[in-house]
């Protein structure tokens, strides 16, 4: 078991790095996602006021409670994304993803990333 920093990491938080915490709403139709990075819910680093996005993370459930979020990063590793997916599944039946044209604009999810 090994681990390799992304190049030119360890950064503090306020280097290179910069956090952003906040809260994103659904989109008016899902695509569903289908690996390795087809549909979902996609997220430019921009929209977050980042150049890119090294981890994204998902914190519980939507406001309703319907949904929970994993997010993926939409680039290989070692490179610098600048986008992530948003897969959105639904809690009362876990690894069941929301199915397709899905409204989920009234839906929102607190998210974290890290980025530059």
């Amino acid at each position: 078991m090994g681990n390799t920093a992304v190049k030119g990491y360890a950064d503090p938080i306020g280097g290179r790095s910069r956090l952003w915490i906040g809260d994103h709403t659904g989109p008016s139709s899902y695509t569903q996602w289908s690996a390795p990075n087809t549909g979902g819910d996609v997220l430019k680093s921009k929209y977050l006021g980042l150049s890119s996005i090294n981890f994204i993370a998902a914190t519980g459930l939507s406001e309703s409670g319907t949904y929970y979020v994993e997010a993926k990063l939409a680039a290989a590793s070692g490179a610098s994304p600048t986008s992530a997916i948003l897969v959105w599944y639904v809690a009362a039946t876990p690894g069941t993803q929301a199915t397709g044209a899905t409204d989920l604009s009234g839906e929102s999810v607190r998210l974290m990333a890290v980025g530059g």
